[in-house]
């Protein structure tokens, strides 16, 4: 248990160097960690946790490795396939506990360079943000073999580039819909409509920020972040936006909100999931 806790220090800690050589892990790091079932590491998060080695966290299958660095809280989470038995994807979500540890400019440069670092076996995508009503930065990692690398066709359209957050996803031809999610003004918070278009007429689901009942927040807290994870990252087809960022959706509302529909059968059951039965 020792030598693999001293393993996934040496696959995380170096995030934290942002220098000319920095990077957040090698090839051979990279190759254990998806070399090793998915018991294996189930056991071993479990010996981590009986070592007293992590914090609690949101984790319902022994999958994720929670650490207090000291100058962060960090998750560790592999991504399996169904019926897969090892991982198709890493995921490395990092909290910084002082303000402004890292900036986005850094994250950026030392996302750049473990691409470059992993390539051409790897994809490395980072994600830099903070989460609703939370103060200190998060940042996430996430990795997977060039070969698993899979797009989510059924995105036909999105923006998610700072200016923009919204998705339109297609069960099948009679069965599409359309969400939008507004971090300011008169409107903040979740809107999904029928079909392609955001009209009021075509409301099918509006779950406000500033709704009293905390519906949004709940959500996230309660179902989204045990479920998914703290944030991620999903591919979706680089031709699908007239947007600056082409190619994924990794704000964290949207991240939620779309996977959440990759594991629905239809709208129908994706919106009694939300517990959109009535307009909120």
């Amino acid at each position: 248990m020792k030598k693999f806790i001293f393993i996934l220090f040496q696959l995380i800690l170096p995030v934290f160097v942002y220098g000319d050589d920095g990077m957040i892990l090698s090839k051979d790091d990279a190759q254990n960690m998806f070399s090793m079932a998915k018991e294996n590491w189930k056991q071993n998060v479990k010996n981590a946790k009986n070592a007293g080695a992590t914090f609690p966290c949101p984790d319902k299958e022994n999958l994720t490795l929670c650490i207090d660095t000291g100058i962060a809280l960090m998750a560790t989470v592999p991504e399996y396939l169904p019926k897969e038995i090892y991982p198709n994807a890493i995921n490395v979500v990092i909290q910084y506990k002082t303000p402004n540890f890292l900036t986005e400019k850094q994250f950026e440069n030392v996302v750049e360079q473990s691409k470059k670092e992993m390539s051409p076996e790897y994809h490395v995508d980072g994600i830099w943000g903070t989460l609703p009503e939370e103060k200190y930065t998060v940042v996430t990692f996430v990795i997977t073999k060039a070969s698993d690398k899979q797009i989510e066709n059924r995105v036909i359209a999105y923006g998610d580039d700072g200016m923009q957050a919204w998705f339109t996803f297609k069960y099948d031809s009679e069965d599409i819909f359309t969400l939008s999610f507004a971090g300011s003004g008169d409107l903040r918070g979740v809107w999904i409509v029928k079909g392609r278009i955001l009209s009021n007429e075509n409301t099918l689901c509006l779950i406000k920020t500033e709704d009293p009942n905390k519906i949004l927040q709940n959500l996230i807290k309660n179902f989204f972040v045990p479920k998914y994870g703290l944030s991620g990252s999903i591919d979706v087809d680089p031709n699908n936006t007239i947007g600056m960022v082409k190619g994924k959706i990794s704000n964290t509302i949207l991240y939620f909100f779309l996977s959440l529909a990759q594991d629905s059968k239809n709208t129908k059951a994706y919106l009694n999931t939300l517990g959109c039965n009535k307009k909120n």
